[in-house]
């Protein structure tokens, strides 16, 4: 059976053993307000914090009987929650797959039950009670969005299933009441660093650990890539919401922002519009709210929802250098659960495997405090080590797998400390056809895909194609695949003729037929054969390159050694197989035994292409291999999750509502869940318009963020037609050509640009094949470049 290789997104399961990350979260919950009420959105803070790790959750403004806008259904959708309490707000029928259980009330361990049952509440600091601060207050809302609201007193039912006593905060922490001698900043800032007096917010963080959403380049602000969210990585926790004192939908907004972003004691920060807002900001600077990122220059979003982009723009450059108006939608992001990391390694047998639920650590730290409800409080969620699942709506309910997939992994779907989780791992084409079927598309892979991504299980990876990086050795292995033989080339000359006396570009149309004469021999007759010669005269005339390169060639059955007999009777000479050159042995042409097939010299062996390269040389395929690893290694993040999650080397795309029909040379499944088609062509004349509006069109389907054309040929062979498709603004679309898609070690280095037209000097860091092989000799099958970090499974 063939190995799951990293990055082909084919139906290869995964297989043997593999590390995978886990993580125990409490409860994640989103809450449904009134968007009239602000009693109402207060109301549903006390609620959260009412609930173990209820920092984490989220307010979603709606009307009373819905809809709920556009903006916050993504925000919604995007941050894969557990739990969706319409609070009878809205009905349960406006909620998508993706907003999780749906119910009527938040669920989850209490906060006030996990106090009860600690041994250190003693050493607790008081907790801060935000009601203290008026609601006519300008400030409020920032102290409610930034600190939180005291927990609701429990139930008697509540404390009955808790197995507790009627109890109260108070009794077990205190609480502080005293209210702030002057509201504004810089209390507000003090507090959220838990000084003089804990904030509710922040206690409920007790035993978790915050995890932060992707923070973008060290040194750009914006990503050299479209990926989903990149503007956020642009600031990143640097946020000030402006706020219309009262207004619910920016008090979800800031509590939202603080949410993601783990609850911190610097920004995200809420100031009122009626405050003087130059100086508060000056307050921020002076207590350290705002950070860069890296070595970046600090650049502060300045958002809201109840004011317009024009105000905000306004208000923005009273703030000084940095500061931005920017759309809400800009800034709302997916947040990352809190959790508890531990790491276990499984044995997948055709893709499945079981795991314990929990860690023992867990079991010991957390079932302690949860009390006799502790199955229901919680979720577990196992990721594969630095190749996170993408988002895929498809993916979100638990119909196609064993559970949900959300934030990178596979949801259990018991969580029980004692549980050991059945986990199904989807493959790289199911992956890859439900990001299709999200698009309304239903995917095959085509017969180019299907014989391309069968010789990367020939080589073992894609690092395994690298052999074929030089030039000089794809000519040679395009001349094994063509026909010889006179009747066969007077006889495709005619026709050449014939097509072009008949085309109005006739100039054109000669230079399409010469590029269709490179066609795969249909006989056995008709296939060419070389001796070492020819590979040791490619690779730069050295002899140790040349039988590394041979020795690899038919350890991954893509040549076949033989050697020239002769026949004493019909006087043709034909070419045996290794296996089949022991004499005696029959001419093929004749049939009889030759007892003396060879001369009496040394027998010279010689090779021929396999038929498996050889389809994959007549239908055209290197080209789509070869720019299926460039992407793969020019996006390769060497310490976590790479740009590109895989790609497929060839796929047929067929709208399901249209019927239309389009084939991707090769199609990319981004870490953000996008999907990128390319278009690939052997030499430059093979391009025309119509392909161009073909991928164009794809991208429409697919809703692409960049597309890209490729070709074996070097830039300074492609004509305008290539030149003139490149294009930077709008949705990219970048030129490859055989400088990037032979380069052995593609690096993306600072301020430079691997995918502008012709490549840059980045693409040069490993040498050339000849070189290397040389070098490496025949050790160099089992090499592999040590930046690979992707352990094989």
């Amino acid at each position: 059976m063939d190995n799951h290789i990293p990055g082909l997104l084919d139906q290869t399961p995964v297989q043997g053993p593999v590390a995978l990350d886990r993580y125990l979260s409490p409860t994640r919950s989103a809450l449904i307000v009134r968007q009239d009420s602000y009693s109402d959105a207060t109301t549903a803070i006390a609620e959260a914090c009412t609930l173990w790790g209820g920092a984490s959750t989220l307010l979603i403004p709606a009307p009373n009987g819905g809809p709920i806008s556009s903006t916050w259904q993504n925000f919604l959708i995007d941050n894969g929650v557990d739990i969706t309490a319409t609070r009878a707000v809205v009905p349960e029928e406006l909620l998508s797959s993706g907003a999780g259980t749906v119910t009527i009330s938040a669920k989850g361990e209490l906060m006030i039950a996990v106090l009860a049952r600690k041994d250190d509440t003693g050493q607790w600091p008081r907790i801060f009670d935000t009601a203290t601060v008026s609601e006519e207050d300008p400030w409020h809302l920032a102290y409610s969005a930034c600190l939180g609201g005291l927990p609701l007193p429990p139930t008697p039912e509540e404390l009955h299933l808790e197995r507790l006593k009627d109890i109260s905060v108070q009794d077990l922490v205190g609480v502080d009441v005293t209210p702030p001698s002057e509201s504004g900043c810089e209390d507000l800032l003090r507090r959220t660093r838990g000084n003089p007096s804990l904030s509710p917010v922040a206690a409920t963080l007790s035993d978790w650990a915050i995890h932060l959403p992707p923070q973008g380049s060290t040194f750009f602000s914006l990503p050299s890539m479209p990926v989903k969210h990149g503007e956020a990585t642009r600031f990143n926790h640097n946020i000030l919401v402006i706020y219309t004192p009262k207004n619910v939908e920016d008090l979800c907004l800031a509590w939202n922002l603080r949410s993601i972003y783990g609850q911190p004691g610097h920004a995200p920060f809420a100031i009122p519009v009626t405050a003087d807002i130059p100086a508060v900001v000056a307050q921020l600077k002076a207590g350290h709210a705002f950070s860069a990122t890296g070595l970046r220059s600090l650049e502060v979003a300045v958002v809201s929802a109840s004011l317009s982009i024009d105000r905000l723009e306004a208000i923005a450059a009273q703030c000084g250098d940095g500061f931005s108006a920017i759309p809400t939608e800009s800034v709302l992001r997916a947040g990352v659960p809190l959790s508890r990391h531990s790491s276990e390694v499984v044995v997948f047998e055709q893709g499945q495997a079981q795991a314990p639920v929990w860690s023992q650590q867990d079991r010991r730290d957390i079932s302690s405090l949860a009390g006799p409800l502790v199955a229901a409080g919680f979720t577990v969620r196992f990721a594969m080590r630095n190749h996170p699942i993408p988002p895929i709506k498809s993916f979100s309910g638990r119909g196609v797998l064993s559970d949900r997939v959300a934030h990178g992994a596979l949801y259990a779907r018991n969580s029980a400390p004692s549980d050991v989780a059945k986990l199904a791992w989807p493959d790289g084409w199911l992956t890859l056809s439900a990001a299709c079927h999200d698009r309304g598309l239903s995917a095959s892979p085509s017969t180019p895909g299907h014989v391309a991504a069968e010789l990367i299980h020939r080589v073992g990876d894609w690092e395994g194609l690298l052999p074929f990086l030089h030039p000089d050795i794809l000519d040679l292995l395009q001349q094994l695949a063509q026909r010889s033989g006179m009747s066969w080339f007077k006889n495709r000359l005619n026709g050449v003729l014939r097509e072009v006396s008949l085309a109005e570009d006739q100039a054109a149309e000669l230079e399409r037929q010469i590029h269709g004469l490179s066609i795969g021999a249909k006989s056995d007759e008709e296939l060419q054969h070389v001796t070492l010669d020819a590979f040791q005269k490619a690779l730069g005339k050295s002899r140790r390159a040349a039988e590394a390169w041979l020795r690899w060639a038919e350890k991954s059955q893509l040549l076949l050694r033989g050697v020239l007999m002769k026949c004493d009777a019909c006087r043709r000479e034909s070419w045996l197989p290794l296996r089949e050159m022991a004499p005696p042995v029959t001419c093929r042409r004749c049939a009889r035994i030759v007892e003396r097939p060879y001369g009496p010299r040394d027998v010279v062996f010689r090779y021929r292409a396999s038929e498996h390269l050889l389809s994959v040389l007549e239908l055209d395929s290197m080209s789509h291999l070869l720019a299926g690893r460039f992407l793969l290694q020019i996006f390769d993040a060497k310490f976590g999750p790479g740009y590109v999650y895989g790609l497929y080397p060839g796929v047929t795309l067929k709208h399901s509502s249209t019927g239309r029909e389009l084939e991707a040379d090769v199609l990319a499944l981004l870490q953000d869940g996008s999907l990128v088609p390319g278009e690939c062509k052997r030499t430059a004349v093979g391009l025309k318009q119509q392909d161009l509006d073909n991928l164009d069109e794809l991208c429409d389907m697919l809703d692409a963020p960049w597309s890209f054309i490729a070709t074996l040929d070097p830039a300074e062979n492609c004509g305008p037609l290539w030149r003139n498709a490149e294009r930077r603004l709008g949705r990219p679309r970048f030129v490859l050509t055989r400088e990037q898609l032979l380069s052995l070690s593609p690096t993306w280095l600072l301020n430079a640009d691997p995918l502008r037209f012709g490549g840059d000097e980045g693409l040069n860091f490993l040498g050339s094949v000849p070189e290397f092989m040389a070098e490496q000799g025949e050790d160099f099958v089992d090499f592999r470049p040590t930046f690979q970090y992707r352990p094989s499974s």
